[in-house]
């Protein structure tokens, strides 16, 4: 991946960059910025100690064939204009790089950027089915339970009037056989014996 880093309009109506330019040697210490914002586009602003030299400074120096003393010189003024900032890491940070920092791709990297975005596409395309899918399984499944239990409930409904009418029935029929009283339907007559002699007391008196 290409990276690059852009400047606007007002760069060089900046104060630290006015002042940059007025210090000793100042286009060349200009330059020499421009030379480490370049070196450090493709790491967020970072220009990483790698323990090759006795720090970083002496690091940038053989990295960008100054003299120790001139890049010693040089990244104090950066940091003392908030240009540049070493770090506990003993690394140096340029504060204002990642703000001015853009990336161009090649095409394979293009190409492959837009395998990887059609592969996620496409997935989230799937998965959004499968949710929709099951969103309508689920729906059916309730109507199903729905309708399985009105069914059940009006089943009993059914059930309960029929043993309602069953019952109902019943004691109809019961209450059809009227009682043994003066020789009813099915029964022997009633007679003189069965109701006694009027005249006969225990007590031989008559019963008027």
């Amino acid at each position: 991946m290409n990276f690059w880093f852009k400047i606007q309009n007002d760069f060089f109506s900046d104060l630290s960059i006015k002042m940059l330019l007025k210090s000793d040697e100042g286009a060349r210490a200009f330059v020499f910025y421009m030379r480490l914002m370049c070196a450090a586009v493709g790491t967020a602003g970072v220009l990483e100690f790698r323990g090759i030299g006795a720090n970083v400074i002496e690091e940038i120096a053989l990295a960008n064939d100054e003299p120790l003393d001139f890049a010693e010189k040089a990244i104090g003024t950066l940091t003392r204009l908030h240009l540049a900032e070493l770090q506990q890491d003993g690394s140096l940070y340029l504060p204002q790089l990642p703000a001015l920092t853009g990336s161009s791709k090649t095409g394979a990297e293009r190409a492959a950027e837009f395998r990887r975005r059609k592969k996620r596409d496409a997935t989230e395309r799937n998965t959004d089915v499968t949710e929709r899918n099951a969103g309508v399984t689920r729906s059916n499944v309730t109507e199903c339970d729905a309708v399985t239990d009105v069914t059940q409930k009006s089943r009993t409904r059914k059930e309960k009037e029929l043993d309602q009418k069953q019952i109902e029935s019943q004691r109809i029929s019961n209450s059809g056989s009227s009682p043994r009283a003066f020789g009813g339907a099915g029964e022997p007559p009633i007679t003189l014996d069965d109701l006694g002699n009027p005249n006969e007391h225990d007590d031989g008196e008559l019963p008027f």
